[in-house]
């Protein structure tokens, strides 16, 4: 075993950074996902946009990355959204319960639209 394909691109908007993802995100490549949101969140984004239209898998270590971001920003009165188009990979938010606590979009224009106006998740 050794690192799997995938790809990140970050574009910084002001105190938003929006993270393109493809590939897959799991115990190889998810800690670097993790510290680039970290980065983005100490350097002053407290709003995440993460879009995972292009992944194509998921796992435990992905989705701690993404707890840790939402904490982290909420220390900074901000917080996390998802665009998610999978319908298999939006399942994985649901059953953990994660939905609860992130905002999900399917459309990236969705994400920036409701991050304009004020979305906030269920349970904050």
């Amino acid at each position: 075993m050794g690192e799997t394909p995938h790809r990140i691109r970050q574009e910084d908007q002001g105190g938003r950074a929006i993270f393109y993802l493809e590939g897959e995100f799991d115990i190889y490549s998810s800690p670097d996902l993790k510290e680039r949101l970290l980065e983005a969140i100490d350097g002053g984004c407290n709003e995440i946009i993460i879009d995972l239209t292009k992944v194509v898998y998921v796992d435990s270590t992905f989705l701690g990355a993404v707890v840790r971001a939402v904490k982290k920003t909420r220390g900074h009165r901000g917080k996390v959204g998802l665009v998610i188009s999978d319908e298999n990979i939006r399942r994985v938010f649901d059953i953990t319960g994660l939905d609860r606590i992130l905002l999900t979009y399917e459309t990236n224009q969705e994400a920036q639209n409701g991050f304009d106006r004020g979305d906030k998740p269920i349970h904050t």
